[in-house]
């Protein structure tokens, strides 16, 4: 096991038990609350295309749509020679504009990380043809009417100690700031990135997101949230961005596992029943089951009256979360 391995039912439970039961429960009251409110009644929908961590792989199929969205791990090696290959295959889609980001395979886009790649004997730099690379940076794209700005991060907390590292885009553990150059615009509307934001689609409790992208979704509040990283969180999520949520997510994170990210994913059953929120949910009644009755009542009042920030999350993550090296996922379609 490791910080990316799906952990066990009795792992997530001893983790927490509240949250073992919270998080469904909130789930199906997120699913009887209106869609998302992303556009007007006049306006014409934008299909929206979602897929990840493909990794040298093509998906058999790939639905139509007006926008395509990549969000990173185009590879495994991370050679030139390798993403280009992918970004040929990207090109042939017929989708109206196409987006891609890199991940932490994509090493030859990190010059941190481009010297421990493999040359491309061939070529010096990536034809990209239609395709919009974003390495944070954000193009304004137009349907019709309708114009959406897209911005693309491919920071990730660091994976390894090993420095330097063939991982692209790493942030230090001990980051006080955002990793990235310059802030993410305010009027973003659809926001990509290769890691999850904390405590969305990222592998609770080993929780590998980034607490920096979480705290941007707050801040900016796009209308679609994509990103990938961690296969075995694959998943669509409603979100409000109202006090059900932060609750939610601030128990999640007094019971997810600590520690560098990569010493997670290793404990046993035995430790988390000694050392995980087993016993404290039971007798935290100021913090634990006060946020649990806070995400209960907000999402229950919300489902009749619906604030005005809200938006998807969405893990496209394509590769199977087992390990079997698989595309197992297929692409997600989100209508904006």
């Amino acid at each position: 096991m490791g910080p990316f391995d799906p952990p066990s039912l009795a792992t997530q439970f001893l983790a927490s038990p509240l949250l073992f039961i919270l998080r469904p429960v909130y789930g199906i009251l997120s699913s009887v609350r209106p869609d998302p409110y992303t556009r007007s009644p006049s306006q014409q929908p934008v299909r929206v295309v979602c897929i990840s961590d493909t990794h040298t792989l093509q998906l058999s199929s790939v639905p139509d749509g007006d926008l395509l969205i990549h969000s990173g791990d185009l590879t495994n090696a991370g050679s030139l020679d390798e993403i280009q290959k992918a970004v040929d295959w990207l090109r042939t889609l017929p989708h109206t504009h196409k987006v891609v980001i890199a991940g932490n395979h994509d090493s030859w886009f990190d010059p941190d990380a481009r010297s421990l790649v493999p040359p491309c004997p061939v070529r010096e730099a990536v034809d990209w043809g239609d395709i919009h690379y974003l390495e944070n940076t954000s193009v304004v794209l137009s349907f019709g009417s309708r114009t959406l700005k897209v911005h693309g991060v491919p920071q990730i907390p660091q994976l390894d100690p090993a420095v330097p590292s063939v991982h692209a885009f790493q942030y230090s553990p001990w980051s006080r700031s955002d990793p990235w150059p310059s802030p993410i615009p305010l009027d973003t509307d659809i926001l990509i990135s290769h890691s999850p934001p904390r405590h969305h689609g990222d592998v609770f409790p080993h929780s590998v997101g980034c607490r920096f992208l979480l705290e941007a979704a707050w801040r900016v509040r796009p209308a679609l949230y994509v990103f990938g990283h961690a296969h075995a969180g694959r998943r669509v999520e409603r979100v409000y961005y109202d006090d059900s949520q932060r609750a939610l997510e601030a128990m999640a994170e007094r019971r997810c596992e600590s520690g560098l990210l990569w010493d997670r994913g290793f404990r046993s059953c035995v430790w988390w029943f000694f050392h995980g929120g087993l016993w404290r949910d039971m007798v935290s009644v100021f913090w634990a089951w006060k946020d649990a009755l806070v995400v209960l009542w907000s999402a229950g009042r919300s489902i009749l009256w619906t604030r005005i920030w809200e938006g998807w999350m969405v893990n496209a993550a394509c590769m199977d979360g087992r390990g079997s090296g698989l595309l197992t996922g297929p692409a997600t379609v989100i209508d904006l």
